[in-house]
């Protein structure tokens, strides 16, 4: 943008001598008396020119390069603001003034008049209604074991009663440390209907960030299951019961007083930390019970839907898939623990249940679109509703879902955790070819959504800003963390309305759906984890051998993997593999990054900054830790040659892992299609994770030979390596 002003020159010409306009040849062109404007070569070109005493402004612009009306309404907005200038004092001294398009301000006013009932009930209260209305429906199911509303009622009561014994009180939090299983939902019942409120941990979590949300939540109880209570090693002063274990049968059922209100806690989720340390979400019962009954209002979910619940229990979409549905009077499906992450197992039950609902992140959803259309002959089920949230949707995936369920609704989710799971929506119909994303789209029930700029106001269409939510769904805050809850739940200045700043970068669009555009921060989501990227370089940091370090992720948004740039200490060597087990200790797997590279010195810009955009793009293959060894024999340059094109890489030896070549579950569906092709055998995607490189894969193929009819996961079952390789995707 230039701006060209012509009033200084007119100054000047006023009563200036005759005699000094031999010193400014400019003032004797003469009077201007025609004027014609073109293309300028900047975007836009801004005039300003006296004109019979009053201002005369121009515009030249390149209207190409601008969304339709963007200029018109700009242009405007100026002109009515320099009005405002020109005629009233007051306008000079406003700390706020409100250059919004009035119908644009007004559409922002209708957008957020969410105003809604709020609910008095608490997220066990709803589940206790559908009881008495329904007690002998079908509540849960596992591949072992079908409970109904009753008998759900039943365990979940006897588990509160004893926490109650043992002291629970609300706003205390009890730590649930459970691998999937109907365990997990008596469990989160039953600490409500005690009065306190959930911390669920995962218990494949190294013990010492185990420990760490342990003594971070204040936890004096906790909960498990009975295959667990052996191998998990907690603080000694931690009462740990499990929920299966035979002595809870003998509990008699006596009436349980509600001791909390709708303002107390709920659960607490732990996020990933910018300083290294994770922050604790703590929701209430009110902004959680209204999201719910929102989804289930706004979709018609009904007693005959059932949900395929996949989301990890640390995982806020977790939430509705036990409270919503139960609430709904629904069934909640949840798969083995072998099979949580197998497409082939997911279409098995949702068939085998008649599964009517999806919620997850969309990588999953990309799974199952991408096994069923390997397998066109597995058995249908009923899908009317797809809730997809967590991370950037493929553009193409609406489509893919319609091809197998052509009746389906596809909607978009977004939000936070700080904001009661979700706090926007968008109902995907169609999708514009000229779109770069889904919008994020308008908000829900009772809950606000505001494009602010740095001064707080708001920005006008298509400028991008940062996205804050306000409304019921906000977090009471994070958990023993005061500073945080400073810096994240803020106050308007001229509204006073509390809000939430998500680090998010939006925009409006003309219909007044929101656009996400990304991150302001080094914050990033990859499989629908949240993850601070300044945790990782900690953690990193603390290693002897690191000097320094710097943690950044690349790839396309679906594909996103992250990578460590290192500096080592002069005269300390560490290798690839060190640094893994290192942080493999004190970090989730989803937050251990994959490739490494090793510099002299992190590059810097002038301001002695560290210049992310120089750091060297990375060679997956140089990450690979193992030698490389070439393929052998038939079967593994067959094999090798798979990966190479799947993967899109030049090299690969039969002894590199295919996730630490870049692989991950989408693309494995594609390889044991493959395999079903070229070899003529059926793989589990489950047993792919166990034998993830060439070699393996090799021996099992030429074991089976040529007899076709041979199922190659009978001959997996005598496998003694049994190595977790799964990729990280926030179920």
């Amino acid at each position: 943008v230039i701006f060209t002003s012509a009033l200084a020159l007119d100054s000047i010409n006023d009563g200036t001598a005759d005699d000094q306009l031999e010193e400014l040849p400019f003032l004797q062109l003469g009077e201007p008396v025609y004027m014609v404007n073109k293309t300028p070569q900047v975007w836009l070109d801004h005039g300003v020119v006296e004109q019979q005493g009053a201002l005369l402004l121009i515009w030249n612009v390149v209207e190409e390069l601008f969304p339709e009306g963007l200029i018109d309404e700009m242009f405007n907005s100026y002109r009515n603001w320099l009005q405002q200038l020109a005629t009233s004092d007051a306008a000079w001294t406003q700390t706020h003034p409100q250059l919004l398009p009035s119908a644009q301000l007004t559409q922002r006013v209708e957008v957020n008049q969410t105003t809604a009932p709020i609910s008095e009930d608490t997220l066990h209260s709803l589940f206790v209604k559908q009881v008495k209305r329904q007690g002998e429906a079908i509540a849960l199911i596992t591949p072992e074991y079908t409970l109904t509303y009753q008998e759900l009622y039943t365990k979940a009561h006897q588990i509160g009663q004893k926490l109650q014994q043992l002291g629970a009180i609300p706003n205390s939090l009890v730590g649930v440390l459970m691998t999937k299983g109907w365990q997990q939902v008596a469990a989160v019942l039953g600490i409500l209907m005690s009065g306190a409120a959930y911390l669920p941990i995962d218990p494949t979590l190294p013990q010492e960030r185990q420990w760490h949300l342990l003594e971070q939540g204040q936890v004096k109880l906790a909960l498990t299951q009975a295959n667990l209570a052996g191998s998990l090693s907690l603080p000694e002063h931690i009462p740990c019961l499990s929920v299966d274990a035979q002595e809870w049968d003998t509990i008699e059922v006596t009436p349980l007083d509600s001791v909390q209100s709708v303002s107390d806690l709920a659960y607490v989720i732990f996020t990933s930390g910018s300083t290294g340390t994770p922050k604790g979400v703590m929701i209430d019962h009110r902004g959680a019970v209204n999201t719910v009954l929102d989804i289930n209002q706004r979709f018609e979910i009904k007693p005959h839907d059932r949900v395929l619940a996949v989301s990890a229990l640390n995982f806020d979409l977790s939430v509705y898939d036990i409270f919503g549905i139960l609430a709904a009077g629904g069934t909640i499906i949840i798969p083995s623990l072998d099979g949580a992450k197998d497409p082939a197992h997911w279409v098995e039950l949702m068939a085998q249940h008649q599964v009517t609902l999806w919620n997850t992140v969309p990588a999953l959803m990309q799974m199952l679109v991408e096994y069923l259309s390997q397998h066109p002959n597995r058995p249908s089920f009923p899908l009317r509703l797809a809730l997809l949230s967590g991370d950037w949707i493929p553009l193409n995936l609406p489509e893919q879902i319609k091809t197998f369920w052509s009746q389906a609704q596809v909607v978009s989710l977004g939000g936070a955790t700080e904001a009661s799971i979700w706090s926007v929506y968008y109902p995907i119909t169609t999708v514009d070819p000229e779109w770069k994303s889904i919008p994020y789209g308008k908000p829900l029930a009772n809950q606000r959504l505001y494009v602010l700029n740095d001064r707080m106001e708001p920005c006008p269409n298509w400028v991008p800003g940062q996205l804050y939510i306000g409304g019921i769904g906000l977090a009471k805050g994070y958990w023993r963390n005061e500073e945080k809850t400073q810096l994240s739940f803020i106050e308007h200045p001229v509204t006073q309305e509390r809000l939430y700043k998500t680090g998010d970068l939006g925009r409006y669009l003309p219909d007044g759906n929101i656009e996400f555009i990304g991150r302001e921060d080094f914050q990033v989501k990859i499989n629908g984890y949240r993850i601070e990227l300044g945790e990782i370089e900690v953690s990193l940091q603390k290693h002897s051998a690191v000097k320094e370090t710097v943690v950044t992720a690349v790839g396309e948004l679906q594909n996103k993997q992250l990578v460590a740039y290192i500096v080592l200490h002069s005269e300390a060597t560490a290798a690839i593999d060190d640094l893994r087990n290192y942080l493999q200790q004190c970090l989730p797997k989803y937050m251990v990054p994959p490739n490494y590279i090793f510099l002299e010195a992190l590059p810097l810009t002038p301001n002695g900054k560290v210049d992310r955009k120089a750091l060297p793009v990375p060679d997956v293959a140089s990450s690979v830790s193992t030698e490389y060894v070439a393929p052998e024999t038939e079967t593994q340059e067959a094999l090798a040659e798979i990966w190479r094109e799947v993967l899109g890489i030049e090299q690969v030896g039969i002894h590199d892992n295919f996730f630490d070549l870049g692989g991950n579950s989408l693309i494995a569906i594609q390889v044991v299609s493959r395999l079903r092709d070229n070899f003529n055998v059926e793989l589990p995607l489950s047993k792919f994770f166990e034998i993830s490189t060439v070699a393996q894969l090799s021996v099992q193929i030429e074991t089976i030979g040529k007899n076709s009819n041979l199922s190659l996961a009978k001959q997996l079952q005598t496998l003694s390596d049994n190595q977790e390789k799964w990729e990280e995707i926030e179920l």
